[in-house]
């Protein structure tokens, strides 16, 4: 449920969490059909996309835990891939930078590695 939280309104996963699992399967539902771009087909396009995106950040962004809990797993699972990304490694002791342009909403995400692992981190955020 945690990676919910990432799109969810505030208090919905917090509603959601102590309920029984009969009730919490319910709410699932209801979380998911408010959600649905096209409730006339039997797919919500909305579910498959979040999911698709989970899964995305599981074998892009894994580092030491799970892909989605990293700065660049939660961007990616809130905006999508982005449009457009610059990437400049690591030169006289400043850490590699990987800047992520999303076009609709705009925003300008930067990450840095500082460690040298390859975890990026969330430095700054530009939105307009």
């Amino acid at each position: 449920m945690e990676v919910l939280s990432y799109i969810a309104e505030p208090g919905e996963v917090a509603r959601l969490r102590p309920l029984p699992p009969a009730e919490q399967a319910v709410g699932w539902e209801e979380f998911w059909s408010r959600r649905d771009p096209d409730p006339e087909t039997d797919r919500n396009e909305a579910r498959v996309e979040f999911f698709r995106r989970v899964r995305y950040t599981e074998r892009h962004f894994r580092s030491f835990g799970p892909g989605w809990r990293t700065d660049m797993g939660r961007i990616y699972i809130e905006y999508g891939p982005p449009g457009q990304v610059e990437s400049q490694g690591s030169r006289g002791g400043r850490p590699a930078v990987e800047v992520w342009i999303h076009h609709r909403p705009f925003r300008c995400s930067w990450f840095e590695d500082r460690d040298g692992f390859g975890r990026f981190e969330l430095v700054s955020t530009v939105f307009e």
